[in-house]
Protein backbone atom coordinates (compact mmCIF):
# COMPACT_ATOMS: atom_id res chain seq x y z
CA UNK A 1 0.00 0.00 0.00
CA UNK A 2 1.40 3.32 -0.90
CA UNK A 3 1.29 6.67 0.71
CA UNK A 4 -0.85 9.50 0.11
CA UNK A 5 0.73 12.58 -1.86
CA UNK A 6 0.30 15.12 0.52
CA UNK A 7 1.00 18.89 -0.68
CA UNK A 8 1.46 21.29 2.97
CA UNK A 9 1.49 25.26 3.13
CA UNK A 10 2.12 27.18 5.78
CA UNK A 11 1.07 30.84 6.12
CA UNK A 12 1.87 32.79 8.84
CA UNK A 13 3.44 30.14 11.21
CA UNK A 14 7.17 29.70 12.13
CA UNK A 15 6.99 26.14 13.64
CA UNK A 16 6.14 23.54 11.19
CA UNK A 17 8.24 20.01 11.92
CA UNK A 18 5.87 18.55 14.49
CA UNK A 19 2.86 19.72 12.25
CA UNK A 20 3.62 18.31 9.59
CA UNK A 21 4.69 14.98 11.23
CA UNK A 22 1.14 15.21 12.52
CA UNK A 23 -0.77 16.34 9.09
CA UNK A 24 1.62 13.13 7.19
CA UNK A 25 0.25 10.87 10.38
CA UNK A 26 -3.42 11.86 10.01
CA UNK A 27 -3.27 11.66 6.28
CA UNK A 28 -2.16 8.23 6.13
CA UNK A 29 -4.68 7.21 8.31
CA UNK A 30 -7.71 8.62 6.15
CA UNK A 31 -6.80 5.82 4.21
CA UNK A 32 -8.88 3.44 6.19
CA UNK A 33 -12.03 4.94 5.42
CA UNK A 34 -11.17 5.66 2.16
CA UNK A 35 -8.32 3.18 0.25
CA UNK A 36 -8.75 5.21 -3.17
CA UNK A 37 -7.61 8.82 -2.05
CA UNK A 38 -4.96 10.03 -4.67
CA UNK A 39 -3.94 13.10 -3.29
CA UNK A 40 -4.22 15.56 -0.35
CA UNK A 41 -4.00 19.57 -0.15
CA UNK A 42 -3.60 21.27 3.39
CA UNK A 43 -3.34 24.52 3.96
CA UNK A 44 -2.91 25.76 7.38
CA UNK A 45 -2.48 29.60 8.15
CA UNK A 46 -2.87 32.57 10.52
CA UNK A 47 -5.34 34.95 8.58
CA UNK A 48 -5.35 38.19 10.61
CA UNK A 49 -3.02 39.09 13.21
CA UNK A 50 -4.74 41.31 15.11
CA UNK A 51 -3.56 41.68 19.00
CA UNK A 52 -6.88 41.69 20.33
CA UNK A 53 -8.21 38.84 19.07
CA UNK A 54 -5.33 36.74 19.12
CA UNK A 55 -3.57 33.95 16.58
CA UNK A 56 -6.37 32.51 15.51
CA UNK A 57 -5.49 29.24 13.10
CA UNK A 58 -7.78 27.98 10.05
CA UNK A 59 -7.42 24.94 7.94
CA UNK A 60 -8.01 24.25 4.51
CA UNK A 61 -7.99 20.23 3.67
CA UNK A 62 -8.66 19.40 -0.19
CA UNK A 63 -8.66 15.56 -0.68
CA UNK A 64 -9.18 13.39 -4.63
CA UNK A 65 -10.17 10.27 -5.01
CA UNK A 66 -9.51 7.89 -7.63
CA UNK A 67 -13.26 8.29 -9.43
CA UNK A 68 -12.85 12.31 -9.60
CA UNK A 69 -14.43 13.06 -6.27
CA UNK A 70 -13.35 15.96 -3.71
CA UNK A 71 -13.82 16.32 -0.54
CA UNK A 72 -12.86 20.25 0.56
CA UNK A 73 -12.90 20.96 4.40
CA UNK A 74 -12.45 24.39 5.77
CA UNK A 75 -11.81 24.63 9.73
CA UNK A 76 -11.87 27.75 11.73
CA UNK A 77 -10.82 27.58 15.64
CA UNK A 78 -13.89 27.84 17.41
CA UNK A 79 -14.88 26.78 21.19
CA UNK A 80 -18.77 26.48 20.76
CA UNK A 81 -19.69 22.67 20.65
CA UNK A 82 -17.00 22.32 23.35
CA UNK A 83 -18.85 24.53 25.76
CA UNK A 84 -22.26 23.44 24.82
CA UNK A 85 -20.84 19.95 26.30
CA UNK A 86 -19.05 21.25 29.10
CA UNK A 87 -22.14 23.38 29.89
CA UNK A 88 -19.83 26.33 30.65
CA UNK A 89 -21.74 29.85 29.13
CA UNK A 90 -21.01 30.85 25.87
CA UNK A 91 -18.75 33.50 24.74
CA UNK A 92 -18.52 35.79 22.43
CA UNK A 93 -15.65 35.13 19.36
CA UNK A 94 -12.96 37.55 20.84
CA UNK A 95 -12.97 35.99 23.76
CA UNK A 96 -12.49 32.13 22.43
CA UNK A 97 -8.51 33.15 21.18
CA UNK A 98 -7.82 33.88 24.89
CA UNK A 99 -9.05 30.35 25.81
CA UNK A 100 -6.57 28.89 23.82
CA UNK A 101 -8.03 26.66 21.78
CA UNK A 102 -6.60 28.72 18.85
CA UNK A 103 -3.96 26.17 18.35
CA UNK A 104 -3.14 24.85 15.04
CA UNK A 105 -2.47 21.12 16.58
CA UNK A 106 -6.29 21.57 17.54
CA UNK A 107 -7.38 22.85 14.70
CA UNK A 108 -6.22 20.31 12.23
CA UNK A 109 -7.68 17.48 14.49
CA UNK A 110 -11.06 18.94 13.86
CA UNK A 111 -10.17 19.43 9.87
CA UNK A 112 -9.11 16.13 9.57
CA UNK A 113 -12.13 14.31 11.57
CA UNK A 114 -14.58 16.63 9.63
CA UNK A 115 -12.94 14.90 5.90
CA UNK A 116 -13.09 11.36 8.03
CA UNK A 117 -16.93 12.01 8.52
CA UNK A 118 -17.28 13.17 5.05
CA UNK A 119 -15.49 9.99 3.96
CA UNK A 120 -17.28 7.54 5.85
CA UNK A 121 -20.63 9.17 5.00
CA UNK A 122 -19.47 8.77 1.15
CA UNK A 123 -18.99 5.49 1.64
CA UNK A 124 -22.16 4.55 3.25
CA UNK A 125 -24.29 6.59 0.36
CA UNK A 126 -22.17 4.50 -2.34
CA UNK A 127 -23.15 1.43 -0.42
CA UNK A 128 -26.83 1.67 -0.54
CA UNK A 129 -26.74 1.88 3.38
CA UNK A 130 -28.38 5.40 3.70
CA UNK A 131 -32.40 5.36 3.67
CA UNK A 132 -33.62 7.40 0.55
CA UNK A 133 -36.66 8.68 0.79
CA UNK A 134 -39.30 8.31 -1.93
CA UNK A 135 -40.87 11.48 -3.24
CA UNK A 136 -44.36 11.95 -2.28
CA UNK A 137 -46.69 12.00 -5.42
CA UNK A 138 -48.47 15.98 -5.77
CA UNK A 139 -51.98 15.89 -6.47
CA UNK A 140 -52.87 17.85 -9.67
CA UNK A 141 -54.69 20.81 -9.17
CA UNK A 142 -57.81 21.93 -11.38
Amino acid sequence: MSSIPVRITFHGLTVKGALESDILRRAERLRIYHPEITGCDVVVEVPHRHQQHGRLVRVRLALATAHGGAIVVSHDASLHAEQRNAGTPSTTKSEEADLGHRHARVAIRDAFTAARRQLQDGIRIHRGAVKRHTAVPRSKEG
